[in-house]
């Protein structure tokens, strides 16, 4: 059986100031494709403080962006398989590990 999907990719981006307005429009594109969806990229956001290691620690309002995304969008995080983190870096003479790729299905999808 063939089945129609919208598949795409974003890179969402990492300063806080263009945040807000790259969340809405990804918002505003659910309201417009009536097919199911799939979005897969770097989406520089985080559900859960166990997403990052080290560093300044993750606040409720830094969780915002993408779990609202999600309820909105009736859409859930893709349980992949491979690596806890998909991004690190020394700052500040400290090694940081945060999970900002991954794979997001809308509820029509699964």
């Amino acid at each position: 059986m063939n089945k129609q999907c919208i598949f795409t990719a974003i890179y969402a981006p990492p300063q806080t100031h263009e945040k807000n307005d790259f969340w809405n429009h990804l918002i505003s594109f659910n309201n417009i494709f009536h097919l199911p969806c799939c979005v897969l990229g770097d989406f520089n956001e985080m559900l859960h403080v166990s997403e990052k290691i080290g560093g300044v620690p993750l606040s409720a309002s830094k969780l915002y962006r993408l779990n609202n995304f999600l309820s909105t969008c009736k859409a859930h995080d893709a349980n992949v398989q491979g690596r806890d983190f998909t991004w690190k870096k020394f700052i500040y003479g400290q090694l940081i590990y945060e999970k900002l790729d991954r794979v997001i299905l809308r509820e029509d999808c699964l």
